[in-house]
């Protein structure tokens, strides 16, 4: 059923215009993925959501399968910003419509995702498209709603506090 979720939001994908990239599962990579390349960011960087699915989960679903969209962020978290970087995330997750923003520690790699519920059933291509597309359109606001600000926390460029002046939707830090 996931290369079928893969495939089926592929061909709506490029219905909509959006170039995709079927990318099949190897070692390095241990499910098939969708790429789809977003408009650039405001500063003209290239931005690309991978879609994949969530098997391990999906088996305790009966109806339904979990599509998750990845979007890795342009830029990595300096080691001495990641304190600050993780409160500011909890602080802009609590503000989100869908997804998160999160850190992986381990290389300071940034980055937005969400999960989607894929139903099953007979009459699901409409419910597929509209989950797809939705789910695109919320990632991409998203992304241009707060990645400058987390950018320039995670590089050391802004505090907290620079940064909740900036954006006066953030709660105040204490």
């Amino acid at each position: 059923m996931s290369k079928f979720v893969i495939e089926t939001a592929a061909d709506n994908l490029v219905a909509l215009g959006y170039e995709v990239q079927n990318i099949e599962a190897t070692d390095e990579v241990p499910s098939d993925q969708l790429m789809v390349l977003l408009p650039d960011d405001s500063e003209g960087r290239p931005r690309q959501l991978f879609y994949s699915m969530f098997p391990d989960l999906s088996e305790n679903l009966e109806d339904a399968d979990l599509l998750q969209a990845f979007i890795k962020l342009p830029f990595v978290v300096e080691r001495q910003a990641v304190a600050n970087l993780a409160r500011l995330l909890v602080n802009i997750n609590n503000k989100l419509a869908l997804g998160e923003f999160s850190i992986r520690e381990s290389d300071g790699l940034v980055f937005y995702r969400n999960v989607a519920l894929m139903p099953h059933g007979s009459d699901v291509d409409e419910a597929w498209r509209k989950i797809v597309t939705e789910n695109v359109f919320i990632a991409v606001f998203q992304l241009d709603e707060f990645t400058s600000v987390i950018e320039m926390v995670a590089t050391g460029d802004m505090s907290l506090e620079q940064a909740q002046k900036m954006d006066q939707r953030l709660d105040p830090f204490v």
